[in-house]
């Protein structure tokens, strides 16, 4: 959620817009006028993310889905098993 405030313009224009409400320094009569772009970018930004973050979770599913073959040292004998089936250790 705070990865787009750590990008120094998006953090700048926030603080702009803050600055904007103060009545003694503001010349736009108390309004943010900064904030509507600002939440413009940032809900592309989002989206995008969100956009990407789900094809990485379905390439996943892919991976994690494919059959692989698991060999027991002490046996020496094989098992089909799926990637997803696997645990550490």
């Amino acid at each position: 959620l705070l990865h787009p405030w750590k990008r120094f313009a998006n953090f700048f224009f926030l603080c702009i817009g803050c600055l904007q409400m103060v009545p003694p320094i503001t010349i736009s009569e108390g309004l943010p006028n900064q904030w509507l772009p600002l939440m413009l970018i940032l809900a592309v930004d989002m989206t995008i993310m969100a956009v990407e973050d789900i094809s990485r979770h379905r390439a996943d599913g892919r991976s994690n889905g494919q059959p692989v073959q698991i060999l027991k040292v002490a046996s020496g004998m094989g098992s089909g098993d799926t990637n997803g089936a696997k645990a550490v250790g």
